[in-house]
Formats: structure tokens, sequence, C-alpha cells
């Protein structure tokens, strides 16, 4: 009886290969998405690890998991369908409001954070110069001093004079914002995992075929949110 029982387990595996899939909703709960070391002063090797070994790999898997349940899937014919219509107005919404507040964390958001900002990049620029004078013998170039214009900035303004002052401006910086990254990223965090129903509705709406197929609109929106989080936390700690 209990070989006969063990079979029909077989067999019911075979024929729903979506029953032991992940779904969004555990992507999500089990995404590595905090470091365990502070980004802006930790060693080079445990910055790489964290950003590329385990939330870059993470984001791959996610991501080869999806690509693999689109082979499975079937297009649906969605033209005059008033549903996806709606659905999809709300998710495009949400991707928007998301992407316009991570957007925002590029802007200075004080004067003293400008100012940092500014003389990054004048340090970024001058020792760029420092370096092609010293291979060429040569000045600044046009395409340095068009640089400089850009962001502008008068190129012949003091800047820190050791390695060290500048690493102490970029944490500075760092720590300046590394709270508000955090807390824009984890707002979109609330907002994907609240939304997760109307991105599975979605996909019901889009795509036939195995169960697991109608998890990839929600599985997307999650892979969406990592890479997010892997993208804003590298820059705010500027570690590369």
């Amino acid at each position: 009886m209990k070989k006969y029982l063990a079979i029909i387990a077989a067999c019911l595996l075979l024929h729903f290969p979506g029953s032991a899939q992940k779904t969004a909703q555990e992507y999500l709960g089990n995404a590595p998405l905090l470091p365990n070391v502070d980004l802006c002063t930790c060693a080079r090797n445990d910055y790489i690890n964290f950003i590329y070994k385990t939330l870059g790999a993470y984001a791959d898997e996610l991501e080869a998991d999806i690509e693999r349940r689109q082979g499975l899937a079937i297009n649906n014919e969605l033209a005059g369908n008033v549903e996806f219509r709606e659905l999809l107005e709300k998710t495009i919404n949400i991707g928007e409001k998301q992407a316009m507040r991570l957007y925002n964390l590029q802007l200075p958001a004080s004067e003293t954070e400008g100012d940092l900002m500014q003389q990054q990049v004048t340090m970024m620029l001058n020792n760029r110069a420092d370096v092609m004078k010293k291979m060429t013998g040569k000045e600044v170039d046009e395409d340095y001093e068009k640089s400089y214009q850009a962001f502008g900035i008068d190129k012949n303004n003091p800047k820190p004079a050791s390695r060290e002052e500048a690493e102490n401006l970029a944490v500075k910086m760092c720590h300046e914002r590394y709270p508000k990254y955090l807390a824009a990223l984890d707002s979109c965090r609330l907002e994907t995992r609240q939304a997760l129903p109307l991105f599975r509705r979605l996909g019901e709406i889009m795509y036939s075929g195995p169960g697991e197929v109608s998890e990839l609109s929600a599985l997307s929106a999650v892979l969406s949110l990592i890479r997010n989080y892997q993208t804003y936390l590298q820059a705010v700690s500027s570690r590369e």
C-alpha cells in the first residue's frame, strides 16, 4: 500500500511541476536585502561579498527561475480585456511611484550634502586629470574642461590633499545618505509585498500553462525590487 501511494505521489509531482516551486511571496520573504556589515566602512571584500555574491546571486537565481517559467508559459490574447488594462495601469503606477522615490535619492537633500557631492565629483575629476597629466605630460584637455563645466565646478577650487581625506569624505557622505536609502527601499519593499496579489492576478490573465507561470508578473516585481536594493546600496556606499 505504501509503495502504491509513493507511486501516486511521484506521478502527481510529474503532472504538477509548479507544486514545489517558490512563490513570489517566498522569494521576497527569503531575500537577503540587508547587509550584516556597515557598507560605509566595511572591508572591500565584505562589500563585494554582499553586493555581488549574496544579493546579486540571489537575484540571478530568481531571474533564472523567471526565464524557466517563461519557457513554459503561453501568452494569452489580451485585446479588449478590461481587467487586464486596469491591473496593468495599477502596477505601472506602483512602478513609477517607486522609480521617482529612488530617483530623488540621487538629489542632494541639503546644502551640506550638496557640498559633499560636489567635492566628491571635484576629487574624481581632478584625480583623473592628474593621472592624464602624468601619462601625457599635458595639462587638462578640452574633454576634462567640459566635464568640470558640466558639473558646474571650478577646476581651480581647492580639493582634499590626501587619500585619507578623500576616504573620510566618502564615509561621511555615505553615513548621511545610507538611512535615507534604506528607508526608501523599505517603502518600496512594503508596497511590492502588498501589491503581490495584483501582480499575481495580472499573471493569471496574461499567461496559460502550468500553475507556476501565473507567478511570472509577481516574480518580476520582486526581481525588480531586489535589483533596486543592489543598485542603490552599491551607489550609496561607493566602494568599487
